[in-house]
């Protein structure tokens, strides 16, 4: 009994001392800085201070050192208190970018794709059977990582050749053939007599000659004759 009286005033010592060292241990302070810091700086920061890291997110930075703390919850300054937890958001590098396949699309639907990618675009005309404005080749080729967000596109303009065959008008209603003939640009000449103007009339004669090779970048015309 007297043993356990002199062991008394000791176990309150020991209580009390452990009761206000929960109290201070709980009491808040402010939370540090760690916006700048590395990944792994920040975790034994808080970890020294009895805080918890958790990683909130990760953004694409491309002038911040990958695994850099770009922000932080609860902020630099704000109270917080022992064992609770600091939410981390971390840079990471931008994922590079594949070149997209442009080959067969328009020159339109090309650059609506190139801009929902951010990826510029270099154009270059060139003369081919493929439709106007149609993608016929491109650098570098699709799916291939691109170190810099730039495709180069070559265009068709079209085939650019002006030598046309001239067709066979014998036998052709001589309307049909001036019809033709404009369509092409080609200027037409007639020397058929106007009584027969006013029905239908026939081509009998033409020149230049069917088979002839004009240049319709020249002036040209086709002389009919019905």
């Amino acid at each position: 009994m007297k043993t356990a009286l002199l062991f008394t005033p000791f176990l309150f010592f020991l209580l009390g001392f452990y009761g206000a060292s929960l109290l201070v241990r709980q009491t808040p302070f402010e939370t540090p800085n760690l916006v700048g810091l590395p990944l792994s700086e920040a975790v034994a920061l808080l970890s020294a201070k009895e805080l918890n890291a958790r990683i909130l997110a990760q953004r694409e930075k491309p002038d911040v050192e990958p695994g850099t703390i770009i922000d932080q919850v609860p902020h630099s300054g704000q109270r917080i208190k022992p064992h609770q937890s600091v939410f981390l958001e971390v840079a990471q590098q931008p994922k590079k970018l594949s070149a997209p396949p442009f080959i067969g699309l328009s020159l339109l639907d090309a650059q609506k794709r190139a801009g929902a990618d951010r990826i510029r675009l270099k154009v270059w005309t060139v003369p081919d059977i493929a439709p106007r404005d149609t993608i016929i080749a491109q650098s570098p080729r699709a799916e291939k990582q691109l170190d810099v967000p730039q495709v180069t596109l070559y265009v068709s303009k079209g085939s650019v050749t002006t030598l046309r065959l001239v067709p066979d008008f014998k036998g052709v209603p001589l309307s049909s053939a001036e019809a033709h003939l404009k369509k092409e640009g080609v200027g037409v000449s007639s020397n058929t007599s106007a009584d027969r103007l006013a029905e239908e009339t026939i081509v009998l004669s033409q020149k230049p000659l069917a088979g002839s090779i004009v240049d319709l970048s020249k002036p040209t015309s086709v002389q009919l004759q019905g």
